[in-house]
């Protein structure tokens, strides 16, 4: 398989957080994408890089995604730098849905239970209501 995107939303140091897409393309080797964050950004900056990385899946020719679906990236997290809504979660999904390809969510991180369900449902509710 030629291109495998994984979107992951990590910490990066100095209370920033990254959007990271690993490209694996059979003869070139892995690829690492960052999209650096500084805190407090929203969902306008936290989707600028959500684009940036389906932009470069495309490039790449990814023929599956696999999102380690980490919603602590959520402003109710006391722990996240940034400040993304469900609103925002919701159109990261569309946005991963506009890829046309497989994909795989593995939920993997949020740490407020009283919204945890309804932010991984947004991203969800997202990628099913896009075009196909």
């Amino acid at each position: 398989m030629k291109g495998l995107l994984f979107v992951i939303t990590a910490p990066s140091g100095a209370g920033k957080s990254s959007l990271i897409a690993k490209l694996l393309a059979d003869e070139s080797g892995l690829t690492n994408l960052n999209a650096t964050l500084p805190p407090g950004s929203g969902d306008e900056a936290w989707l600028d890089g959500v684009r940036r990385l389906v932009a470069a899946a495309e490039a790449h020719a990814s023929e599956a995604v696999v999102v380690p679906l980490g919603v602590d990236a959520a402003a109710e997290d006391p722990n996240s730098p940034l400040e993304v809504t469900a609103s925002g979660f919701r159109t990261a999904g569309r946005a991963l849905a506009g890829l046309g390809l497989p994909t795989v969510f593995v939920q993997e991180g949020g740490y407020v239970l009283e919204t945890l369900g309804a932010l991984v449902l947004a991203v969800l509710e997202g990628f099913e209501e896009a075009p196909s």
